[in-house]
């Protein structure tokens, strides 16, 4: 093998260092090419964490209060001898059971009220003084219409129009009065009143069981008797002809009228007196307004402008 003269050892070491300070020159001519490096990436910033803030929430009314309606009582299914001899064989029929109608508002509008009355009122009834005014209505709205097989009740032009018959009686309570001493007063209009019907108050209503129940009657007499644990126990309590001059059937407007006062109570008609009694089995209760017919006759009564008043 020929060797290059030139090529020997010392020369091969020199070359092999200039080879490699060229490289490194290029190496470093390759790098300046590229630019200067770029700034460094910072670490990127967490945010803080948005505090909720409480919506508003707008506080609710407290809802309306909505006065109760009238309720209907239960209908007979035939109608209470109120003129049974005292300690007669028959006893009157009770009431029999029947869902409640509750009108609606729709249906009804707005209940009647109770109105105080801040001035005292003395009547010219005898035995009467008036005190203070605790309810009242003139049935315009708020009473309940009633459709069955003998009974109608509905509004007519302002008035609380009953129509009740053959053989059958109807009954329909305030729900907002609860009085001891108190004089009830309402106006009654007779549409029809045939022989053996009549027409009335009922008071110290306590349910259906529990009232005394007052009956003037088209045949012109007056009656009175007492509801107790679901009979008519003790007779009748008033049972007399009407004073000479009153019409219970005369298609006019008639006040009828009831005083009671501790275990005393007196019937009024027309501003007389037509019956008094004694009696302590019911303290205190509800008003209610009432027709009956005894047979095939149909009564039609309206009534308006029912009042109570406490007494002095």
């Amino acid at each position: 093998m020929i060797i290059h003269p030139f090529l020997t050892c010392k020369n091969m070491r020199r070359l092999t260092l200039a080879l490699t300070v060229l490289g490194l020159a290029f190496t470093l001519a390759s790098c300046a090419g590229q630019g200067e490096p770029g700034p460094a990436l910072l670490p990127t910033a967490t945010a803080q964490p948005t505090q909720a803030m409480p919506t508003p929430t707008e506080t609710p009314l407290p809802p309306p209060t909505v006065t109760s309606f009238p309720t209907v009582t239960p209908r007979s299914e035939a109608p209470e001898d109120l003129t049974a001899e005292p300690g007669g064989g028959s006893e009157e029929p009770a009431p029999a059971s029947e869902s409640e109608e509750q009108p609606s508002v729709e249906e009804t509008g707005a209940p009647p009220t109770s109105t105080p009355a801040p001035a005292t009122n003395d009547s010219d009834l005898p035995g009467v003084s008036r005190d203070r005014m605790i309810f009242a209505a003139d049935f315009y709205q708020g009473w309940p219409t009633i459709d069955e097989s003998n009974v109608l009740i509905r509004l007519v032009d302002g008035q609380y129009l009953f129509e009740v018959g053959p053989t059958d009686a109807a009954r329909v309570q305030t729900t907002a009065v609860n009085q001891r001493d108190a004089y009830v007063q309402v106006e009654a209009i007779p549409k029809a009143c045939p022989e053996g019907t009549g027409y009335g108050l009922i008071f110290r209503y306590v349910d259906d069981d529990n009232y005394y129940l007052e009956t003037i009657s088209c045949d012109n007499r007056v009656t009175a008797v007492a509801r107790v644990n679901g009979s008519f126990s003790g007779g009748t309590l008033v049972d007399a002809d009407l004073p000479a001059g009153l019409d219970a059937a005369s298609p006019q407007t008639h006040i009828l009228g009831v005083l009671s006062e501790g275990d005393s109570h007196t019937l009024y008609l027309d501003d007389q007196v037509v019956g008094s009694f004694e009696d302590a089995r019911h303290e205190r209760g509800d008003v209610a307004l009432h027709a009956i017919s005894r047979g095939t006759g149909v009564i039609r009564v309206a009534f308006d402008n029912l009042e109570v008043w406490t007494v002095r």
